[in-house]
């Protein structure tokens, strides 16, 4: 009897391994054919279940939004501004030219090309772009709240806000396609509140 038992835990462990190794596989797979990342600090805090009045979508109304783009190298970025607001420091009180600071660290024309072409993709209509400062670069867009789900890979629901008013908000954090996700700082706007 040990021994039929020994294999029944054996069998039963290989079933259940070659079902994780399904299931990995599996989501490698859908990983790899829609790889996303989240935006940090895109689902708002007051948008949580108990606040949520209905169980139903909202799939109707227009989004105005802003995603901010990355600067570029920003290690280097934190460091100096680090530097130069660090008594005894050596680069302390040594400020950069605005030319030079957007020199080397505001997105390039292909990184503002490559999200203007991912919301486009979606349906979004770019309003605005402004890419000359590294600090607060971005790209605005305006569209249907279906055209945002696409875009940000977002449910939309309707909460009480934070004031007390109805408002509409993602269900979830909103997502960048990996291939440009590095571009992309933060969205604003996908609430209403």
């Amino acid at each position: 009897m040990p021994q039929v038992t020994r294999l029944r835990v054996a069998a039963a462990a290989i079933a259940a391994g070659a079902l994780t190794l399904g299931t990995l596989v599996t989501a490698t797979a859908a990983q790899a054919a829609n790889p996303r990342r989240a935006i940090a600090d895109s689902h708002p805090s007051w948008a949580v279940a108990a606040k949520r009045l209905s169980s139903k979508a909202v799939t109707s109304g227009s989004v105005n939004a802003r995603v901010y783009l990355a600067p570029n190298h920003q290690a280097e970025l934190a460091s100096d501004v680090a530097a130069v607001s660090s008594p005894g420091s050596s680069g302390y009180r040594h400020f950069w030219t605005t030319a030079a600071v957007r020199k080397e660290f505001a997105p390039t024309a292909a990184e503002v090309a490559s999200v203007k072409s991912w919301l486009t993709s979606a349906g979004l209509s770019v309003t605005k772009t402004d890419a000359r400062s590294p600090a607060g670069a971005y790209v605005g867009v305006r569209g249907s709240v279906a055209a945002a789900s696409k875009a940000f890979g977002v449910t939309f629901g309707s909460y009480r806000g934070p004031g007390g008013q109805t408002a509409r908000a993602p269900q979830q954090a909103a997502s960048a396609p990996s291939s440009i996700a590095s571009s992309v700082l933060a969205v604003s706007g996908l609430d209403t509140a």
